[in-house]
């Protein structure tokens, strides 16, 4: 089986599709890059009246300097904005697909004891619940929730 290759833009759109598929109420925007984009995080949804920030990142890329800075301001102001890294990988001859999810100030974006990570196989829409439920409950700034 060739080796499957990712695209940031791609997994941005998936991931845009499947929580609008979850949430028919949801507020999705994706951000484009440029003047005023520049260091935002790559996708912005409200739901349940919840503001979400997410850098989506594909195999080992990580976020720039700018967008680790702006993340990082984001997070001490209260935002729930997470570091979304997407990777693919074959598993008894089943490929899968796996959504790490991180705190932007955690400087090891692999497989580590911080965060969560969702697997999904090839059809198959991304536990977004699970991903909501982790930016709400598990992050906090300064040992203190977010505020609801």
């Amino acid at each position: 089986m060739p080796k499957q290759r990712l695209n940031e833009t791609t997994e941005t759109n998936r991931l845009k599709k499947d929580i609008g598929a979850r949430y028919k109420t949801a507020f999705i925007q994706k951000i484009h890059q440029g003047t005023y984009g520049a260091g935002l995080p790559d996708l912005f949804v409200i739901q349940g009246g919840h503001c979400y920030w997410m850098e989506i990142k594909v195999g080992n890329n990580k976020p720039t300097e700018r967008q680790a800075n702006t993340m990082a301001k984001m997070r001490r102001a209260g935002v729930r904005v997470a570091v979304v890294t997407i990777h693919v990988f074959n598993d008894h001859s089943v490929r899968m697909w796996q959504m790490t999810i991180k705190p932007p100030e955690c400087d090891d974006y692999d497989f580590t004891d911080v965060g969560i990570a969702i697997e999904r196989e090839r059809g198959q829409s991304w536990d977004v619940e699970r991903l909501f439920e982790y930016m709400d409950n598990c992050y906090t700034t300064d040992d203190q929730p977010y505020p609801r």
